[in-house]
């Protein structure tokens, strides 16, 4: 990601750089990012897949972010 600041940064918390130490900054670049190589609302699996691995090419790396990413969606559900 720091080599595609320039193109994909976001300054979220809107204080005038973009820093992805930041939370908010970084979520949101990462978010434009994987927008910007081919990720849309309602993907399958599949095409999540592909957009992480050409992110990264490790099938590991791109199948731990997915299994996160749902464990963080169950865990989300369950709550009040």
């Amino acid at each position: 990601m720091p080599s595609n600041v320039f193109s994909y940064g976001v300054d979220a918390d809107q204080d005038g750089r973009i820093n992805l130490f930041a939370k908010a900054d970084a979520l949101h670049s990462i978010a434009n990012y994987l927008r910007g190589h081919g990720w849309r609302p309602g993907m399958d699996r599949d095409g999540k897949h592909r957009v992480i691995f050409g992110y990264n090419h490790s099938t590991v790396y791109a199948n731990t972010v997915l299994a996160v990413a749902e464990k963080l969606k169950d865990r989300n559900r369950s709550r009040p």
